[in-house]
């Protein structure tokens, strides 16, 4: 499957740090555009590997015993 995207006015300064970064790891701007898009959609966040881990799981908060008390400052 060979898709492509194409990203319209994108600024000449991101372009040129683009090509400086694709040069110093010696690739093509569009390789590293690619790798860098890989790299940003391939990790998942805290927040999705703790909800993937506890999805289906169904857990209630214990009854309250007793009302909240106001906050005593010194």
């Amino acid at each position: 499957m060979t898709d492509e995207l194409i990203i319209r006015d994108l600024d000449e300064r991101l372009l040129a740090r683009l090509r400086i970064r694709a040069s110093e790891h010696g690739r093509s701007a569009a390789d590293e555009a690619r790798a860098i898009l890989v790299a940003a959609l391939a990790t998942e966040g805290m927040a999705t590997r703790v909800r993937r881990r506890f999805a289906g799981l169904s857990v209630e908060p214990p009854p309250r015993t007793e009302l909240p008390r106001a906050v005593e400052l010194p």
